[in-house]
């Protein structure tokens, strides 16, 4: 192969004409076969680089169908083998294909010679229609099929009648058709039993090892297709082959025949069945197409518009139709509606209009269930004299901190998908621009506190001590590489935080795994703190991050760019939750591993407080790192026994880290007494000392009283700024005193000499190092 990157229109010129040969369709359903069969138990280990994405076999599939389909078996099996290679190299060719217009862009901005990035900002190298084409088009589908499902009456929750009317959809007939179909073509799936794994490279050393020929790499590769072939060993028998003697070149003619005739039935939905079911006529009617089909030339390539994503069932005769891809199905019933009621000219208004009332309620309903009450619906936001100045779709509330939400229902058009400078910032504007300035507006409106919130039941108080405003946007459509465009595409204000974008599936998933309030709205900020640190394709990227491990910056990385394996954590636990699927808990890694027991105990506790600073506290003590949150669990508990044990005072304190901002830190002590007025007032000179010595930007007091077996019984949180103070500069030299006389050290002790980890601590304390001052 040439070293020269050929253009995406001279590539796809050698697809089409591979599509186009005799027998074509037998090598593309063994490879769709092939890359959208998964064991849910193993959704974790896909590599999902060496598979076709959806996108990809679509392609595909819609060049299969714009004219009749060749039913002529290949010649033998290598020559099938042989288009299914050829299939896998010019699709790798063609997504290098799109690197051509940057290296075109690097070379005219780069003189000859010299070291250095192109000129002009991200926007303008980055943000232009031919560089987000291939990001659209390798973007993962970002949602399941149930969900697609699952939303459709939610959606189209203000048409069902229009619907009903006009093309005989009705959600619940829908839903079981589609359901009906894939158990179908999943018990036509159970003749073929996938073992020949991806990874052979280990199998193809050992082999070589023990290999005595003279071509290892032909030799191998041909037991590489004996052992795909017999996968499928299955396919190679049915009626046809009664009576035959099995040593017969006739036996071996029928059972070649038999198989590529198997292989198209593992496809293949009798429209008998579907027509027994309600609805099942209006189903085929609205979902199937004929290859050669005029609509079907259509398909100009990449981009543009394929019949096969939107009427997915091929009609093979009268009464067979051929279902590649059961997940376009599932899409192609979730959006068509839309285009069916936008070709009404009589009833798009009142579609456009029911859409985003639909958006809202599905918004609305997610969120609400995290935030219960202090979540608000079509919030408006009016001046002094009662004026409108903007509205908020939905608002939510917890403590120091509010959320404002714009919800959208644009679509990522045609023209958008093939790279069309003018139509992917029309589409983003609408999509995403016009609700974060939105949101923007009325994130200024809460912070300067000058301005009356109201919804449908009157006016929302809106607590004084909130800080900060979060903005979010959600789409209630699959919008294809959302996270990308909004680095790529999206101009901020002038000192404005950045807001995310999800789509409504990204709300379902993050509402689903992080169902309170303070996890939800942590992560959210923790998501916006660093959206330039983090890159993803997806939000599940993120979420199956977080979950896994916690979104917080590692050490020696100025930014991290995360895997779809990430990703694939969500699909392991999540899938097989929904689907409903009985699976292991062998390989699912969301199980909040960055979380601890007894410190979530803590956390609860502090939860159930009043007050604004609830929420800061929180997420100070989210910001710790793993062991600092078990260790600290553990110190206050040690602290409580040995006041029970010894009738005597004890504290803590752990410094804040000169690594991370803020700079946050924290001192429990458990009292010998019952007192909480004694509690209050020795907490609070230890904490003020403690903050002014250590300069802290905050600082969290947890205080005990001697009969309690609750986690603390007095708090005090202090996030005044630090300034000079004379009085607390005089207070903190009696602080090594207040420690002896309480024989305890409140600080980590940081060694000048390194200390061992099984030494006696530098402290005093008695304890090996490991077991003191190390760990705070």
């Amino acid at each position: 192969m040439s070293d020269r990157i050929r253009t995406t229109e001279e590539v796809l010129a050698d697809i089409r004409n591979l599509v186009g040969s005799p027998g074509y369709v037998y090598p593309l359903l063994l490879i769709i076969f092939e890359d959208f069969h998964i064991d849910p138990e193993n959704l974790h280990k896909i590599n999902y680089w060496e598979r076709l994405n959806v996108n990809e076999a679509s392609l595909l599939v819609g060049l299969l169908i714009q004219k009749s389909i060749d039913f002529t078996p290949p010649e033998s099996f290598d020559s099938l083998f042989e288009a299914k290679q050829k299939t896998r190299e010019l699709l790798q060719e063609l997504h290098r294909s799109f690197n051509k217009p940057f290296m075109e862009k690097l070379r005219k901005a780069i003189p000859e010679g010299q070291e250095q990035t192109p000129s002009g900002s991200f926007q303008d190298v980055f943000g232009q229609g031919d560089m987000l084409v291939e990001p659209i088009f390798y973007s993962g589908t970002g949602v399941y099929d149930f969900q697609y499902l699952d939303f459709l009456p939610k959606k189209y929750q203000y048409d069902h009648e229009w619907l009903k009317a006009k093309r005989g959809f009705v959600f619940a007939e829908v839903v079981e058709i589609f359901k009906r179909t894939k158990e179908l073509l999943q018990r036509n799936s159970e003749r073929v039993h996938l073992y020949v794994s991806r990874g052979l490279e280990q199998a193809k050393e050992k082999a070589r090892k023990s290999y005595k020929g003279k071509d290892f790499e032909a030799d191998f590769q041909q037991v590489v297709k004996m052992a795909e072939l017999h996968q499928y060993a299955d396919l190679f028998f049915d009626d046809t082959l009664v009576g035959l003697d099995p040593k017969t070149e006739e036996f071996r003619a029928a059972a070649h025949r038999a198989f590529y005739r198997n292989l198209i039935n593992l496809f293949t939905i009798e429209k008998s069945k579907l027509l027994k079911l309600s609805g099942g006529d209006y189903f085929i009617r609205n979902f199937s197409i004929c290859p050669g089909d005029p609509l079907c030339s259509r398909f100009a390539g990449i981009g543009a518009y394929n019949v096969a994503s939107t009427q997915p069932l091929i009609e093979l005769d009268n009464d067979r139709l051929l279902l590649p891809i059961p997940f376009v199905l599932s899409e192609a019933i979730y959006e068509a509606p839309f285009y069916w009621m936008m070709g009404d000219d009589s009833y798009k208004n009142t579609a456009s209009d029911n859409r985003g009332d639909a958006g809202e309620e599905i918004v609305f309903q997610f969120l609400s269930k995290v935030f219960g009450r202090n979540a608000y619906r079509r919030v408006l936001v009016k001046t002094g004299n009662a004026q409108t100045e903007t509205d908020v779709d939905v608002l939510c509330l917890l403590g120091s901190k509010a959320l404002c939400v714009q919800v959208k229902s644009k679509k990522l058009t045609e023209l958008s998908r093939r790279g069309d400078n003018e139509s992917l910032k029309n589409d983003f504007q609408k999509a995403v621009q016009d609700a974060y300035e939105q949101a923007w507006i009325a994130r200024q409106k809460i912070l300067d506190k000058t301005s009356k919130f109201f919804d449908e039941n009157g006016e929302i108080r809106l607590s004084e001590g909130i800080d900060d405003v979060y903005m979010l946007v959600v789409t209630t459509e699959n919008y294809p590489s959302l996270t990308h465009q909004v680095h790529t595409l999206l101009k901020l204000k002038e000192n404005s935080p950045s807001p995310l974008a999800f789509t409504a599936f990204d709300l379902e998933m993050v509402t689903h795994y992080l169902t309170d309030p303070y996890d939800l709205l942590y992560y959210i900020r923790q998501r916006i703190k660093l959206i330039d640190y983090f890159q993803g394709g997806e939000e599940m990227t993120f979420l199956g991050y977080h979950l896994s491990r916690k979104l917080w910056r590692e050490e020696e990385a100025d930014w991290v760019l995360l895997d779809t394996c990430w990703a694939q954590a969500i699909d392991r636990n999540y899938y097989p939750f929904k689907a409903g699927l009985k699976v292991s808990d062998e390989g699912d890694s969301i199980k909040a591993r960055w979380k601890d027991e007894k410190f979530n105990l803590l956390c609860d506790a502090i939860k159930t407080l009043s007050g604004d600073k609830v929420t800061d506290i929180i997420f100070h003590l989210y910001d710790l790192s793993g062991d600092f949150r078990t260790r600290l669990a553990q110190l206050i508990q040690e602290r409580k026994k040995k006041t029970w044990a010894d009738n005597k005072f004890h504290s803590v304190a752990i410094p804040p880290d000169d690594k991370y901002e803020p700079r946050f830190g924290i001192t429990y002590f458990s009292s010998e007494t019952d007192s909480l007025k004694e509690v209050e007032n020795r907490l609070h000179v230890l904490c003020s000392l403690r903050k002014y010595q250590s300069r802290a930007d905050a600082w969290l007091g947890l205080g005990s009283i001697k009969s309690s077996l609750a986690p603390f019984d007095f708090i005090m949180y202090n996030s005044t700024p630090w300034t000079h103070d004379e009085f607390l500069e005089e207070g903190c030299k009696h602080l090594p005193a207040l420690v002896k006389s309480t024989q305890v050290n409140l600080s980590p002790v940081k060694a000048t000499n390194k200390v061992g980890r099984n030494e006696p601590c530098p402290c005093g304390s008695g304890k090996k190092y490991k077991k003191c001052c190390l760990l705070r």
